[in-house]
């Protein structure tokens, strides 16, 4: 039985190559969890506006955290509904 696609997507800041090295060890064994380093140059909201881009804005929540930690989660497209999680999961409610 395969791994099943990752539910929850975190997104690190470029320049915390420290920060995504560490959450890859907390989550790496995770197959719910998937860790990347954000592969955009730019980084202003003005600047991105320019770009034609297919990802949606970020919501104030994943803003202040891009902003304050270096990192947002986003909940993959393809992930059930809550009540489909795992009792007892780090991601349950």
């Amino acid at each position: 039985m395969s791994d099943p696609a990752p539910r929850w997507l975190v997104v690190v800041k470029r320049d915390q190559r420290d920060l995504y090295d560490r959450l890859s060890a907390l989550f790496g064994n995770d197959p719910r969890v998937e860790i990347i380093l954000d592969r955009r140059a730019v980084e202003s909201p003005e600047e991105t506006a320019r770009w034609h881009d297919r990802r949606k804005p970020l919501s104030p929540q994943q803003t202040e955290a891009w902003t304050d930690l270096g990192f947002f989660m986003a909940r993959r497209q393809d992930t059930p509904p809550a009540d489909d999680r795992q009792e007892g999961s780090f991601f349950t409610k």
